[in-house]
């Protein structure tokens, strides 16, 4: 039985994000209980009574590797086992010396567990690519096996609705949709249902065909969003309708969605005269994301201010969608960085410059607010700032990256330095910024450094030289 698994460096990389208990989200062809059925040979339940640490395993991808025998009493057998009350089955993997297939047991804990004949053939051998989990987390795949002896009465379609407000603040968490209304159509019926407790759905008895299936989006809901504060980066919806096919009278398919709420804030910019401007970037963040951010850049702490998009039209119109409810202040330049899309300094609705003075937008979950005109302020002056980086020995340092942050902590751009050593920077009046040119061996290592203040880049006439010198120990 084969399953594919990632690539050996995307796996590297993605250890370093993803714990032991969801090594499952590194598996690409992770099939639902009915469809994993005619590919796994060994389906059964059973408690884990002992762990045996094994030094040196031969594991087919990648030669001797660290692993674990398990030793399963065997409770209930679906599928491939007869008579057999005990079994060993190994996963790879150990305390410390985590890989993409091992599959995190415990002792006197209950799994449903999917297994496949072993390299040296005396034992099994289960991973999180092959559906094992705990007993509590596997009611979808006991609910197919039992059903398996019953007569076919055709196939279901399943999955679990989400709800998670749009991340605009640093702590949110997804929850469980309840009561959310779910249409299946196809093959000449249409059919709705509901959302329990835990956001899970489904649809029995579907005669073989292609089906759609939508949460309906009532009340305060809409699409899961993502956008970014730059008008050239693309917005991506989440879709609440997906296409899947029943191949049989016992086939299944899976669709999970994710919803947040529609709340929306739109307005209208324009220039002193009230000409409207358009393609200007406008941020609505939470006050106290405002706050929390500003006291961190006092500090001289970096920090990141999470806040929505919205681009202006034409007519200068613009929308903010999908907010949480909370308190809001919208405005330009909110996170101080300054760019061709907002070259304006920071300014908040409905046209001052400190927080204290903005006018706070109170929204409730769902609502739609319209706050009028957010009068900009004149633009800043675009400067460009260019030099030449050398080294030690006075020759152009190919390849170092210069780095200009302006005087509120915020990225102002960045370039790497070409055959001559020279950069080339777009910078603004107004702001002061600091100039940092960082060499790198090819491990990533700082090999010498240096830093620059540019009080007025304006009146940065002549090229800059910037000298490296080695790293400050610290």
């Amino acid at each position: 039985m084969k399953h594919w698994r990632l690539p050996p460096l995307i796996v590297l990389l993605a250890i370093l994000v993803v714990p032991a208990a969801d090594a499952a989200a590194l598996c690409v062809n992770l099939g639902t209980p009915c469809r994993q059925y005619a590919a796994v040979p060994v389906i059964f339940q059973g408690v884990v009574e002992r762990i045996t640490p094994i030094d040196e395993y031969p594991d087919r991808y990648f030669g001797s590797m660290l692993a674990q025998l398990v030793h399963v009493r065997v409770e209930r057998t679906w599928k491939g086992l007869k008579n057999v009350t005990a079994v060993d089955i190994v996963t790879l993997g150990g305390p410390g010396r985590w890989v993409e297939d091992q599959f995190p047991f415990e002792i006197n804990q209950r799994y449903v567990i999917w297994a496949e004949p072993s390299e040296t053939g005396a034992t099994l051998r289960t991973s999180a690519c092959l559906r094992t989990r705990p007993l509590k987390d596997a009611a979808e795949d006991i609910a197919f096996l039992e059903s398996l002896s019953q007569p076919a009465s055709g196939g279901f379609v399943y999955g679990v609705v989400w709800f998670t407000e749009r991340g605009l603040s640093p702590s949110f968490k997804p929850e469980a949709l309840k009561d959310a209304t779910m249409v299946v159509e196809g093959m000449g019926t249409r059919r709705e249902t509901k959302t329990d407790a835990s956001g899970h759905y489904r649809f029995t008895g579907l005669p073989p065909g292609s089906y759609d299936v939508s949460v309906v989006l009532q009340g305060h809901l809409a699409a899961t969003r993502v956008d970014y504060a730059d008008a050239h980066a693309p917005v991506h919806e989440t879709p609440v309708r997906s296409a899947v096919v029943i191949d049989g009278p016992r086939d299944c398919a899976e669709a999970n969605f994710s919803t947040q709420s529609n709340g929306r804030i739109s307005g209208f910019a324009s220039v002193e005269g009230g000409r409207p401007v358009g393609g200007v970037v406008v941020l609505a963040a939470l006050v106290d994301e405002v706050r929390r951010a500003d006291a961190a850049r006092e500090r001289s702490r970096p920090s990141y201010l999470f806040s929505g998009k919205a681009v202006t039209g034409a007519d200068g119109s613009f929308e903010f969608t999908n907010l949480p409810p909370g308190r809001y202040v919208v405005g330009v330049s909110l996170d101080h960085n300054v760019a061709s899309d907002h070259p304006y300094p920071r300014m908040f609705y409905p046209g001052v410059a400190a927080l204290e003075d903005a006018a706070v937008v109170e929204l409730q979950r769902g609502e739609q607010v319209q706050i009028g005109n957010l009068t900009l302020p004149a633009p800043l002056t675009q400067t460009i700032v260019q030099g030449s980086v050398v080294g030690m020995d006075g020759q152009p340092a190919v390849g170092t990256q210069v780095v200009a942050v302006n005087n509120w902590g915020a990225s102002a751009g960045s370039m790497f330095t070409k055959e001559d050593g020279r950069f080339r920077l777009t910078l603004y009046s107004s702001h002061a910024y600091r100039l940092r040119a960082t060499l790198r061996d090819k491990q990533g290592a700082i090999v010498s450094e240096t830093t620059l203040q540019l009080d007025a880049p304006e009146g940065a006439g002549e090229p800059l030289r910037l000298v490296l010198k080695p790293p400050v120990a610290k």
